[in-house]
């Protein structure tokens, strides 16, 4: 089963560091940096993270969610329209290629109960996530 974030420090809006330790080594595929957050009841969650970017490039953040712990595992889309059609993809973030600081929100609508957060750059680079923290917006 996965392990879920404190609900408790969740409820109270206080940052909550997702992980702890050396930083986090970019790679060319998504890797996590979270572990299954519990969302209930947030209108979007706002990802503070502190990226060096090093040889990477394009660092992108994406969001996964689930209707339980157990499911983290669907993506978020985004609508691509054209005359014919309406695509969907995966929705990224992606940071511009410098050392940033930024705080990235997601919308969540009340909507979806859990999420995990996944990051990766293109070129397999000597970047590092730093650090990475959440706050919930609720109203």
């Amino acid at each position: 089963m996965a392990t879920t974030l404190n609900e408790l420090v969740t409820v109270k809006n206080r940052p909550q560091d997702l992980f702890e330790g050396d930083p986090i080594a970019l790679s060319s595929s998504f890797q996590d940096i979270s572990a299954v957050i519990n969302t209930k009841g947030a209108r979007s969650i706002i990802l503070w993270v502190d990226v060096t970017i090093g040889t990477s490039t394009d660092v992108q953040f994406k969001l996964l969610g689930g209707h339980d712990e157990s499911s983290v595992e669907y993506a978020f889309p985004l609508e691509t329209v054209s005359a014919t059609k309406i695509e969907l993809v995966d929705e990224v973030r992606e940071i511009a290629n410098a050392n940033t600081k930024m705080a990235i929100e997601y919308v969540l609508s009340e909507a979806i109960p859990y999420v995990k957060i996944q990051i990766k750059d293109a070129a397999d680079g000597t970047g590092t996530l730093n650090s990475a923290k959440v706050t919930f917006k609720r109203q």
